[in-house]
C-alpha cells in the first residue's frame, strides 16, 4: 500500500545522491550557466523519461495478447537451432529437455514496445523539420514489432545459453 511512497523516497535519496556527486565533482559556479542555458532540454529530458515511465505502466495489459504471441515466437525460434524443442502452453515453458525457460507476463515485451513508441515519437518531434512525414510514422509501428522481435530473440537467446554453457546462467 505504501509503494508510492517508497518509489518517492526512493528517487529523491538518488537524486540527493547524484547532486551531491555532481557538487563534489565539479564546482557550482559551473552548473548555474549550463542550467540557465540547457533548461529546455533538461525539461524536455525529463518529459520524456516521465512519458516512458507512464507508458510501460499504460502497455501493461498487453501483456495478454503478447504473450502467447511471444510464447510461440520463441518457440519457432528455439526450433531453428534444436531438432527437438518441447514447449508447454499451459504455462509457458519452452526449450530443450535438458534446459527450459519460462516466459512470464513481464517477458511478454509489453514495456519495451512502450519505451520505443516514447522514445521515437520525441525523435519524430525533435526531428520534424528533416524528416519526411507522413512515411516516417512507420517508424513507430517499425519500432514496436523490431523491439518486439528484439525481446522474443533475447528470450531465446537465454534458453540456448542455458542449453550449451551453463544452466545456472
Amino acid at each position: 500500500p505504501q509503494a508510492a511512497g517508497w518509489i518517492v523516497a526512493w528517487l529523491l535519496t538518488g537524486l540527493a545522491t547524484l547532486a551531491a556527486w555532481t557538487a563534489a565533482a565539479v564546482p557550482l559556479a559551473f552548473w548555474l550557466p549550463l542550467a540557465r542555458r540547457g533548461w529546455s532540454a533538461l525539461a524536455a529530458a525529463l518529459g520524456i523519461g516521465l512519458a516512458a515511465w507512464w507508458a510501460g505502466l499504460y502497455t501493461r495489459e498487453l501483456w495478454r495478447p503478447l504473450h502467447g504471441l511471444t510464447f510461440r515466437a520463441v518457440s519457432s525460434l528455439l526450433s531453428l537451432v534444436f531438432p527437438e524443442t518441447v514447449s508447454q502452453a499451459a504455462d509457458f515453458r519452452v526449450g530443450t529437455k535438458a534446459f527450459s525457460v519460462g516466459i512470464d507476463r513481464a517477458c511478454s515485451g509489453y514495456e519495451g514496445i512502450g519505451l520505443i513508441c516514447v522514445f521515437l515519437a520525441a525523435y519524430l518531434w525533435y526531428a520534424r523539420r528533416d524528416l519526411r512525414f507522413p512515411q516516417s510514422l512507420l517508424l513507430l509501428p517499425l519500432g514496436a514489432i523490431v523491439i518486439w522481435l528484439a525481446n522474443a530473440l533475447r528470450i531465446a537467446l537465454l534458453a540456448v545459453i542455458g542449453v550449451w554453457v551453463s544452466p545456472e546462467v
